[in-house]
C-alpha cells in the first residue's frame, strides 16, 4: 500500500505540474479551472486527468462508428456562427456521413480512494451531470467520469445528400445545447464546494 500511495502522489505531482503548464498556454478550457481547483487542493489522494467545459465538432466518416476512419472538420469549445459551420462542412471530402454534435462538460478525476471516488460522483449527481460513473483502472486506483447529459447530433449528410440544409439553423441548434452543458459547471463547481473537505496542504 506504501508503494502505491508514493506511486500515485508522483503520479499526481507530474499531473498537476503539466497542467500548470498547459493553464499558462490557455490549453485549458477556463470554466473548468475553478473545478480543477476544487478537486486537486481539496483531495490529497485525488487528481483530474482531463476535462472539457462542452464542444461543438463537425466529423465525416465513411460509416457509422468507423473511429478509424473520421475526420474532424471543425471543433469549438464555444458558441459558433453559421459561417463557421459552413466552411466547416466545406471541407469535408466524401460527404457520404457528415454530422454536427454540441456535447456538454466532462471531467476524468483519478481518486486512490474509493470514498473519494464515491464523493466526487455524488457531487456530479448533485449538479445534474447524469451520465456520470467510477471506473476501477490498473486496480490501484479509481477513475471518476462525470458527463453532462445534454448533448445532440445531428446528420446533415447521408450517402451524399444534404438532409440539413440550413446552417444558420444547425448553429443555433448546436448553441442552444453547448449553452444546456455549460450552465452545469457553475452547479458542479457549489456541489463539490458543499461535499468536499477544506484544502488540505500537499507541500
Amino acid at each position: 500500500m506504501a508503494r502505491s500511495v508514493k506511486n500515485f502522489m508522483e503520479e499526481k505531482w507530474r499531473r498537476l505540474s503539466r497542467l500548470r503548464r498547459d493553464v499558462e498556454r490557455g490549453l485549458v478550457d477556463e470554466e473548468m479551472i475553478p473545478v480543477i481547483e476544487l478537486v486537486n487542493q481539496r483531495l490529497e489522494y485525488c487528481y483530474t486527468t482531463s476535462s472539457c467545459s462542452g464542444r461543438i465538432v463537425v466529423i465525416e466518416a465513411p460509416e457509422p462508428g468507423d473511429k478509424p476512419g473520421a475526420r474532424i472538420l471543425g471543433k469549438w469549445h464555444r458558441r459558433v456562427e453559421a459561417q463557421e459551420v459552413a466552411e466547416a462542412l466545406k471541407r469535408a471530402s466524401s460527404k457520404r456521413l457528415v454530422w454536427a454534435s454540441a456535447q456538454g462538460p466532462l471531467l476524468h478525476v483519478a481518486c486512490l480512494e474509493k470514498e473519494d471516488a464515491r464523493t466526487i460522483l455524488r457531487a456530479g449527481h448533485l449538479a445534474g451531470f447524469k451520465y456520470s460513473c467510477i471506473h476501477v483502472a490498473y486496480g490501484e486506483r479509481w477513475i471518476v467520469e462525470l458527463r453532462s447529459a445534454e448533448r445532440i447530433d445531428i446528420p446533415v449528410y447521408f450517402r451524399g445528400r444534404r438532409v440539413m440544409e440550413d446552417s444558420s439553423l444547425l448553429a443555433e441548434i448546436l448553441n442552444y445545447y453547448l449553452g444546456l452543458g455549460k450552465v452545469r459547471i457553475p452547479r458542479l463547481v457549489r456541489a463539490l464546494a458543499a461535499v468536499l473537505p477544506e484544502a488540505v496542504d500537499q507541500k
